[in-house]
């Protein structure tokens, strides 16, 4: 498996068309986003590497999954294969949950390169961005993980993740009112999901 350096890596050496690295500090409030927009308008969709995040020591990436190409080269199939290829995971998993919920230990788990807890703990040390005038910062793209008591499975989706304070995040999570939910046009009544 590989990490999120991994794989920017390999992008930037086998989709160099589709990577563009920014050298040059930007400010996470308005800025980022407003370059990423910028390239949308003009029709391109390039991963992009802010390198030097003002205020930060950690780096951004944006637009991590906006192509077929992208896709292509994260699950290991041909540009014109991803679309199927990921239908049959999901029906697969949805049904049939070939994958159980396997516990990684702390001292195994790739993500623990560093832990804060308590006070330590604080997102303003991450940069999150802001994109519009009066909004807070969030994460455009948080995974989330959820279980569906009802279906007994685990889900994971993207959900918006807003940072409202130093120790407090918040998202919403509204269950679809198909698939896993209930299979009709009813919004699923089942009880809140645990993240």
């Amino acid at each position: 498996m590989e990490d999120l350096r991994e794989f920017i890596a390999r992008f930037e050496r086998e989709l160099p068309k589709e990577f563009v690295r920014v050298e040059k500090e930007v400010d996470p409030k308005y800025e980022i986003s407003a370059i990423v927009k910028k390239l949308d308008l003009l029709g391109k969709h390039p991963m992009v590497f802010f390198e030097k995040v003002k205020g930060y020591n950690i780096p951004v990436v944006c637009n991590t999954d906006t192509t077929w190409s992208k896709f292509s080269l994260a699950l290991g199939v041909p540009p014109g294969r991803v679309e199927d290829f990921y239908s049959e995971r999901e029906e697969e998993c949805i049904r049939k949950n070939p994958y159980p919920t396997k516990e990684v230990k702390n001292s195994e788990a790739p993500c623990k390169e560093v832990i804060r807890l308590g006070k330590e703990a604080n997102m303003h040390d991450f940069p999150f961005l802001t994109h519009h005038e009066g909004e807070v910062p969030y994460l455009t793209r948080a995974i989330g993980v959820v279980h569906h008591t009802r279906a007994n499975c685990p889900h994971t989706a993207h959900y918006r993740f807003m940072v409202k304070r130093g120790d407090l995040g918040v998202t919403h999570v509204t269950p679809a009112p198909s698939g896993l939910g209930g299979g009709g046009t009813e919004p699923d009544r089942s009880p809140t999901f645990r993240i």
